[in-house]
């Protein structure tokens, strides 16, 4: 925004970011790099060849690694492992059992094995 603020593309945060995300996704891209080197020429050149480069080559990559990591993982359960999980491994009787255990364990934590 401060090199590019005579733009009213690049004039609040808002607006910079509908561009940038614009430039990214391939939408009007000659329009806003036209708007760009018409206040700074070198910086708008390497601005936008920058950002173009950058957000193909790292943001959307990461894009689509998230989209196929759920997508394997999800392919590899059932579309009833939730429901499932839940029913026949209930939180709450895990945690009540868990208790149970630990109250256990304090009631002979005075006994010494060796004595039995």
């Amino acid at each position: 925004m401060a090199f590019f603020g005579l733009s009213w593309r690049f004039s609040s945060v808002h607006e910079s970011i509908l561009m940038l995300w614009a430039i990214m996704i391939g939408d009007e891209v000659q329009n806003i790099y036209h708007n760009l080197i018409g206040i700074n020429f070198l910086l708008g050149s390497f601005f936008a060849f920058g950002w173009v480069f950058f957000s193909n080559q790292l943001i959307m990559p990461s894009f689509l690694a998230i989209s196929e990591d759920g997508y394997i993982r999800q392919s590899k359960t059932s579309k009833f492992e939730w429901l499932e999980d839940n029913i026949y491994n209930d939180p709450e009787d895990e945690n009540h059992l868990m208790m149970q255990e630990e109250i256990l364990e304090d009631q002979w934590s005075h006994v010494d094995p060796k004595q039995i």
